[in-house]
C-alpha cells in the first residue's frame, strides 16, 4: 500500500490535471467525508478508497448523490456557500455586500 503523503499527492496531482478528478473528489467528499475536502485529513484507506473508485469509473453513482446532496440546501446559509464555490462572480458580489452592509464578515454561517 502507498503512503499516505503519496496518496495525498496522488489526489491533488489528478484534481490539478483533470477536472472531472476535481470534481469527482468534491462530489466524494461532499457525500462521503462530511464536506471534509482536503486529503491530508483522510486516512490512507479512505484516499485508496476514492482513488479505487475513480479508476473503476464508481464516482458516478456518488456524483449523482452529491448533485441532490446540493440540489436541496437546506438553510439560505447554505444557498449562498454553494453559490460562492460555483462562481466567481457570485463569490465577489456576496464579498462587496458583506463589506458594505455586514461589516465584512463573509461567512454567511456566522
Amino acid at each position: 500500500m502507498a503512503t499516505k503523503e503519496a496518496l495525498v499527492s496522488q489526489i491533488k496531482d489528478l484534481q490539478r490535471s483533470d477536472p472531472s478528478a476535481k470534481q469527482a473528489w468534491t462530489d466524494f467528499s461532499d457525500t462521503q467525508l462530511n464536506g471534509v475536502r482536503d486529503p491530508n485529513r483522510q486516512d490512507e484507506m479512505t484516499l485508496t478508497n476514492f482513488l479505487t473508485l475513480f479508476a473503476n469509473g464508481g464516482i458516478a453513482s456518488i456524483s449523482q448523490q452529491a448533485a441532490s446532496y446540493r440540489a436541496a440546501p437546506a438553510t439560505i446559509q447554505e444557498k449562498i456557500k454553494i453559490l460562492q464555490k460555483s462562481d466567481p462572480v457570485a463569490k465577489q458580489a456576496w464579498g462587496d455586500f458583506a463589506d458594505s452592509q455586514l461589516g465584512g464578515m463573509r461567512d454567511p454561517m456566522k
